[in-house]
């Protein structure tokens, strides 16, 4: 049963933080308010964080959950700070174009600081990254076992789009559920799909969705239309950079890397046995 809990744990520990953020965002979110809210979620998560190490068992799970939560504020906090800079609802088109383009450079660029700090301190960054878990299997140790990991810009700028669409009074409510299925699906991908699928920028489909749901609610002037369209070429032209730079060779003698928790991606997987390695 663990491969069809997996795919229910993923699709449940994925809509639960999204539709959090969603429903938090209904409110009027001054700077005041988002601070506090940024405050008091590093303090939880850098506390829990700490003493988890210590922990064992049920209170290693307790902990855990607590340090999730205080991601979560944190990171919601920030993105509302955020979104309260943004004076027009026309500059969230521009906004997310740019985004999703720097997001697919981040992911891809391989001596970019992302990449860099994945192959040296992979451990740093799991600890500050929202953990989709998985099933518990026979004879395993009671803990938290990690299918893959969300960074936490995925979640600050989706807390600042959310808070966007209910500031200008946008189509929030339509964007909900496609944010939910866009996500869960591209979760399954990076789970389910090929290897080469196993680094994704979340901030590409999350874009899509805000644009295309309020696709209608954007009435841009002529001058705004240009401007949107010299940042679509530098967000294409960060994507293309990322994609086509050179790779470096891998080392032969160590297996692909860990699961990043900046983007949406799988965690380590087991190198396979002799056994597996002849059939």
């Amino acid at each position: 049963m663990a491969p069809t809990l997996g795919l229910v744990f993923t699709a449940v520990f994925i809509a639960i933080p999204i539709i959090g953020l969603f429903y938090a965002a209904d409110s009027e979110w001054r700077a005041l308010r988002s601070l506090v809210c940024l405050i008091l979620g590093i303090l939880l998560q850098a506390v829990c964080t700490v003493a988890m190490p210590s922990l064992s068992g049920v209170p290693l799970i307790a902990g855990s959950i607590l340090a999730q939560t205080g991601l979560l504020l944190w990171c919601f906090g920030l993105g509302a700070l955020v979104a309260g800079l943004v004076k027009d609802k026309n500059l969230l088109l521009p906004i997310a174009i740019f985004l999703a383009g720097f997001d697919v450079f981040l992911v891809t660029f391989p001596g970019g600081p992302v990449q860099q700090v994945l192959r040296h301190q992979p451990a740093v960054l799991e600890k500050v990254a929202y953990s989709v878990p998985k099933p518990i299997e026979a004879g395993q140790a009671v803990g938290v076992p990690v299918a893959s990991y969300v960074g936490p810009a995925d979640f600050i700028f989706l807390s600042m789009f959310f808070v966007a669409l209910f500031k200008f009074g946008m189509r929030p409510h339509r964007t909900l559920p496609w944010m939910v299925s866009a996500l869960i699906a591209y979760m399954g991908a990076v789970l389910f799909g090929p290897s080469s699928l196993s680094a994704l920028p979340a901030l590409l489909p999350i874009g899509l969705v805000i644009l295309l749901v309020n696709a209608r609610e954007f009435q841009l002037k002529r001058d705004e239309w240009v401007g949107t369209i010299i940042v679509g070429l530098i967000a294409f032209g960060l994507a293309w950079a990322g994609i086509n730079a050179p790779r470096p060779k891998p080392p032969a003698a160590t297996s692909p890397s860990g699961a990043s928790p900046v983007e949406l991606e799988p965690a380590k997987k087991l190198a396979p046995t002799p056994s597996d390695s002849r059939q």
